[in-house]
């Protein structure tokens, strides 16, 4: 029997794991630069630079940036940095893994120790989060119709995410950036802190429109040799390339700025005052068309012998995708021990998801939000100080079809950071929290694969059968255990063909040709 097929390609996930790696080694002071006689902070960022899967093994590679401020060991000096990086390699060996296939992996640095061996020589240990996904793409022969008018079929609807993109794409922010007047001149940049706010993605047919903010803190020494600081907002707008998308494609984006170029200039005053910064910004883009059809879940032909072949395939069933946003308020009191505020130069969010629960049409997530407050001092000894305060927060979603049991994958994220003094040592942070969630019901399907059909001296007996409904009987089980049409017995009976039935009823069931 000739059965009407449709194929639909989507998304298997071959392996992923959450783990963590030590990226070590020591840093030499550059011999432009002075002696450390302290070490007042050492910032970390981790970045993946390059993936590649073969048969078995996923080999990631990326490198730990890391940004050091210290007091130079002699007299007059302030503040000096150093910007340098480690290499880092991370292998996974897992059957099932081929070659070409999509690897997400996403790095953070999430703790750093650092020692002084000596005044020209530090060693720095960070650890390394990596989220590791490994998919592929698979290809699903749906039966959705059978030939023959004549066959019997029961239809079940089914919503599939098929795979539409998975590409990472690079971007480069070129800005030219004045400081302020009222604020001194630049004698050094000591560092400079970036993160991408204000994220959006639109796909139109083959590309895709981004468009976002980068909000950069300048830290540097003055002309005055004080130390200064200085806030950007630098919008961008990029058009990529992307096959296969079009305007109904779900699109995310990920970003990761992945290098920092930077070089001071003088103003037509002759003071320098101008900051040419250059930002290499990677993009990874995930795209799904969602496909709702009806397939037919099982068939048979009146009055002949029907023998169907199946495959078992799990696929991943996308119930609903809520997002939303809670702006937050959290008034932080630096304690006594820690020196006096004179500015803060800059403030470093980061949300962690700890709980998600899903009930009927609810998801409800729990979590905190490390933020980390970086600002100067009135002590010598400590110019510069970093404060941490942890903040639980809980959010709720509407998520329409979600129910107990399915898998909740969440993220949360700081989407804009702001602050404000409010009275001596107390920090007021503003912040605006992103929650999305995707609701996944993982779906066992006998896939119909074929349709044989035989006569037989049974089927030619031409009569009637008198049954008894049954509890928890259907019409389809009846009409397909009597080989019968659900037609003629609704006919028969002078039913409606999807009339509940109820247990003791009397059913007249025709048979044979």
């Amino acid at each position: 029997m000739e059965l009407i097929k449709e194929t639909a390609t989507v998304e298997d996930i071959v392996c992923s794991e959450q783990t963590q790696i030590m990226v070590d080694g020591d840093i030499i002071v550059p011999d432009v630069k002075p002696d450390i006689l302290k070490i007042l902070q050492v910032d970390a960022d981790a970045v993946v630079t390059k993936k590649e899967t073969s048969d078995g093994k996923l080999t990631a590679e990326g490198d730990v940036h890391l940004k050091i401020l210290y007091i130079p060991d002699c007299d007059g000096a302030r503040i000096k940095s150093i910007c340098t990086s480690f290499p880092f390699t991370y292998k996974l060996e897992r059957a099932g893994i081929g070659e070409n296939m999509c690897a997400d992996v996403s790095a953070d640095a999430s703790k750093v120790e650092f020692r002084l061996i000596n005044s020209r020589k530090m060693s720095v240990k960070t650890i390394v989060g990596l989220d590791v996904c490994v998919c592929t793409s698979k290809e699903l022969e749906l039966v959705t119709g059978v030939a023959d008018e004549a066959a019997q079929v029961m239809r079940v609807p089914i919503t599939l995410a098929a795979a539409a993109a998975d590409c990472e794409r690079e971007l480069v922010v070129k800005e030219s950036l004045e400081i302020p007047s009222g604020k001194v001149s630049v004698s050094e940049i000591l560092k400079i802190d970036t993160k991408i706010n204000d994220k959006s993605i639109k796909a139109v047919t083959g590309k895709a429109l981004v468009q976002g903010t980068v909000g950069a803190s300048v830290l540097y020494a003055g002309d005055n040799s004080e130390l200064e600081f200085a806030e950007f907002d630098l919008p961008f707008t990029e058009v990529f390339d992307v096959a296969d998308l079009n305007e109904s494609s779900e699109c995310e984006i990920d970003y990761k700025i992945r290098d920092a170029y930077f070089e001071t200039q003088e103003d037509s005053d002759g003071d320098i005052r101008i900051i040419q910064l250059e930002l290499v910004v990677g993009a990874h883009i995930k795209a799904v068309d969602r496909v709702q059809t009806e397939i037919i879940d099982d068939c048979y032909m009146p009055r002949l012998q029907t023998e169907l072949t199946r495959a078992s395939e799990t696929v991943d069933e996308v119930i609903c995708t809520p997002n939303m946003q809670n702006t937050m308020r959290e008034i932080i009191s630096i304690d006594g021990n820690a020196p006096k505020i004179i500015g803060v130069y800059h403030v470093v969010t980061k949300a962690e998801v700890s709980g998600t629960s899903v009930e009927n049409n609810k998801i409800f997530v729990e979590g905190t939000i490390d933020a980390y407050i970086l600002y100067l001092t009135d002590s010598t000894e400590m110019p510069v100080y970093s404060y941490r305060k942890q903040i639980p927060f809980n959010a709720s979603m509407e998520g329409e079809g979600a129910k107990p049991g399915m898998e909740c994958d969440v993220k949360a994220e700081v989407e804009h950071a702001g602050y404000s003094l409010n009275v001596a040592n107390e920090v007021e942070l503003r912040m605006i929290l992103s929650v999305s969630a995707k609701i996944i019901r993982k779906r066992e399907l006998a896939l119909i694969k074929s349709m044989d059909v035989t006569d037989n001296a049974e089927g030619a007996k031409r009569g009637i059968i008198i049954y008894f409904v049954q509890n928890g009987d259907r019409m389809w089980d009846i009409a397909k255990r009597y080989r019968a049409s659900i037609a003629e017995i609704a006919e028969c009976n002078e039913i409606a063909p999807d009339e509940k039935l109820s247990s003791g009823m009397q059913l007249i069931i025709p048979t044979g040709k």
